[in-house]
Formats: structure tokens, sequence, C-alpha cells
């Protein structure tokens, strides 16, 4: 009989993991993905440093942007940038960089939504879910997604050929719920 008890609490210590996960989403599938990751790009963008993005102050410019792959969400976060410098600083955009007085080269590192979850959970491996992995029955868990985005950029001036390097800036958007075996409740949303 006390064999049957170590070994019951074994197979059901295995079948409940305790347990921290970090998922990158991949693609900006749904509508909360999409509102986290501008989100945070907003914020990110709306709290850009000063210096040395004052000495853009009427300026003709040139912005080049890097970013580890093609991705629309650039377009978008280079173009919320071209906004934010423009009702800062009055710069008049180039069409070349040729043309520009100043050039600003902006290297997003981190343009994406990722998901933790900690908590207690049953793996299900008949069911996978959209990214196919092994879904699970949460018994008490914190599920946490995030909106990240991060940058630094350098400002050129062509005539004198002078750099300033600004420093590194994050932003970071998210919402959380708690995961119960029948309901999921959530504790902040993007509202």
């Amino acid at each position: 009989m006390k064999k049957i008890t170590i070994f019951a609490c074994m197979i059901l210590s295995l079948s409940l993991s305790a347990c921290s996960t970090r998922q990158v989403v991949d693609k900006l599938s749904g509508s909360t993905a999409q509102r986290l990751v501008t989100l945070s790009v907003d914020q990110l963008i709306s709290e850009l440093p000063e210096s040395p993005l004052s000495e853009l102050q009427d300026a003709k410019v040139w912005m080049n942007t890097h970013f580890i792959r093609e991705d629309p969400i650039v377009t978008y976060a280079s173009a919320r940038m071209k906004t934010e410098i423009d009702k800062r600083h009055q710069v008049t955009w180039t069409d070349s960089e040729k043309d520009a007085e100043k050039v600003i080269d902006v290297f997003f590192t981190s343009l994406a939504t990722d998901q933790d979850s900690l908590g207690i959970s049953i793996p299900i491996p008949t069911v996978t879910t959209e990214s196919n992995e092994i879904g699970r029955l949460d018994i008490i868990a914190l599920n946490m997604y995030h909106g990240v985005s991060e940058l630094y950029f350098y400002v050129r001036d062509n005539a004198t050929k002078t750099v300033v390097k600004a420093e590194r800036s994050k932003a970071h958007i998210r919402t959380d719920t708690l995961a119960l075996p029948i309901i999921t409740i959530p504790i902040n949303t993007l509202d």
C-alpha cells in the first residue's frame, strides 16, 4: 500500500508541473498582440531623449532604420519616429541622404511580443495550439503578455562628420491574466 501511495505521488508530481515558461510570439496574429507592440512603440518614441535629437532642430534630415529582418512593424515604428521628430524639431525630411544636413541612424533591437506563464498546469499532449506547442490545463497560472520595443540611434552631422550616440531606450507594455481551470480572470488590461 505504501509503495502504491509513493508511486501515485510521483505520477501526480510529474503530471502537475510548476513551471515558468517564455514563448516568443512569432507573428502579430491577434489584436492584443498588435496593440501590445504598437503601444510599446508609441511609448518608446514619445519618451525619446531630447539629446541628441535637439541637434535636428530646423535641419534637413535623412533617416536610416535598421532591424534584423524586414517587417511591417519597422515601417510603423519608423513612421512614428519621423512624426515625433518632426513634431518636436520641425525638420525637413530629404529625399536622399546626400541632400541632408543631418542623418539619423536608428537601430531597433526589439519590436515584438512575448508571453510568460508562471504556475501549475497539466500538459495535454493531444491538444495543440496555433504555434504547435503542447496544450495545457492551468490549475492556477499567471499568464503575462508583453509588448517590447527597444532602440538606440546615432545623429551624424554631414558637414562636420561628428556623430553622437543616444542611450538605448526601451518600452515595455504588458497585460496579465490569472488562469484557472474553468475561467481566466484579467488582472490588468490595455484599456
